[in-house]
């Protein structure tokens, strides 16, 4: 493996979670430990000020330029297995319609009827031959076609062609679907960059949603972010349940491109994070295919903005976190079952719906357990008791991602006192 420094930027021409990589950087994060020794080629990190998290004005700018600009999360290709398939939703304020054509292609498109922007499909989801608006009927086909409309002899030279849905980027990574307001922003597979081939190795073709939990905290969403981007927290607030089952101190940390992050803890016992999972009807996986670490560590990302990736040999838990205002954020929940070699992937996800819900509780506890840390937390950072966030070594996956806001926001558009310092942190990128 050829290891390269390039100002900030490290390029590592193998796979970031090699197992021996992994072990080598577990074996070293022992010594720092024990020794009680910070990395002697991390940079120390500046100060985060508060304001980031209390101030509407900061808020607003990010709704412009980060949930604007960025690939979001917006489904999983399951919820769409038929031709007319649909699913709303409301991002940065913009209501979203995704819905499977009659070619099988997911197509997404603002939910609004290009008549006189009436909000055009109102239900949460289900199954329709195509697209009509409740208020006058207009039509439009899975393609966002406008195909049909009431009493069109009123409407001289009207031209269909040019009143079509508005469309909105769309790509999928394996079983996730992503949507980009920006027409102009990168393909996803270059904005996940080494993310993308970390988590490559997940038999995507084999997964499948069978279960998902919401909910909502009075906390800023950067906040909630923090909290699943860091493990520094488990042995405080997970202490019987996460904790017992691994070694947060161990743990390879490595920021990647793009703001995303990889986090792989080794467990205090090879069956440790096997035990949960597989009490929840869900089978010892067939890993071939997949890391040789993944069956004796926890492997976590952080992929930006807003999304927290958990992977084991059975089992997928994908959380999303939606700002809803500056002081209030919504966490949605998705547990998703990967089957074995030549078994049904259908029937795998249906048995773990059907079987006990030891997994789910097991996630859904610790998710609680993170949410009531945090309950007051806003209440706290708003009142004037606290000015700048002091992050260490294990917290700097959230220093990656602020660094990323920053450069999407731009520079001179940061309000004055809020703007993070770049102290050069060791970015991992593609050879």
């Amino acid at each position: 493996m050829e290891v390269k420094e390039m100002s900030r930027r490290i390029v590592v021409d193998s796979d970031i979670e090699a197992l021996p990589r992994i072990q080598r950087m577990w074996e070293l994060a022992d010594e720092n430990n024990k020794s009680k020794q910070h990395p002697a080629d991390f940079p120390a990190m500046a100060e985060i000020p508060v304001g980031r998290y209390t101030r509407q004005d900061f808020f607003e700018i990010e709704n412009t330029a980060i949930w604007k600009q960025s690939w979001l999360l917006a489904g999983f290709v399951d919820e769409f297995a038929k031709p007319g398939s649909f699913k709303t939703t409301t991002i940065a304020d913009v209501p979203v319609v995704l819905v499977r054509d009659d070619k099988g292609a997911i197509n997404a498109f603002y939910n609004v009827c290009q008549h006189r922007g009436s909000k055009l499909i109102k239900a949460a989801g289900g199954v329709q031959p195509n697209l009509t608006c409740g208020y006058h009927c207009w039509t439009y086909n899975l393609q966002g076609e406008l195909k049909f409309v009431p009493d069109e002899h009123d409407f001289p030279g009207l031209d269909k062609g040019g009143k079509s849905l508005r469309s909105i980027r769309c790509e999928k990574f394996g079983a996730i679907i992503f949507i980009n307001f920006d027409e102009d922003a990168a393909p996803l597979q270059d904005f996940l960059g080494v993310l993308g081939s970390a988590i490559g190795d997940v038999p995507m073709d084999r997964v499948r949603l069978y279960k998902s939990v919401s909910r909502e905290l009075p906390v800023n969403w950067k906040a909630v972010l923090d909290n699943f981007a860091e493990n520094y927290h488990v042995k405080f607030v997970h202490t019987h349940t996460l904790h017992p089952l691994v070694d947060s101190k161990v743990a390879a940390r490595q920021c990647l491109s793009n703001g995303h992050s990889a986090l792989t803890i080794k467990p205090r016992t090879a069956s440790a994070i096997g035990s949960v999972v597989k009490s929840d009807g869900l089978a010892p996986a067939d890993s071939s295919g997949m890391k040789e670490v993944t069956s004796i560590s926890q492997r976590a990302y952080t992929l930006f903005p807003n999304v927290s990736i958990t992977v084991t040999e059975s089992l997928l838990f994908v959380l999303s976190i939606w700002p809803v205002s500056v002081n209030q954020t919504r966490a949605d929940g998705y547990f998703l079952s990967i089957s074995r070699t030549g078994e049904d992937p259908e029937a795998t996800a249906k048995a773990a719906a059907e079987a006990g819900e030891a997994g789910v509780q097991f996630f859904s506890a610790v998710m609680q357990q993170d949410l009531d840390a945090m309950e007051q937390m806003q209440e706290a950072m708003s009142s004037g008791g606290i000015e700048k966030i002091r992050l260490g070594y294990k917290e700097q996956q959230i220093y990656n991602y602020n660094l990323e806001f920053d450069r999407l926001i731009g520079k001179n558009n940061i309000p004055d006192g809020l703007e993070v310092e770049d102290v050069g942190l060791p970015i991992i990128v593609t050879a």
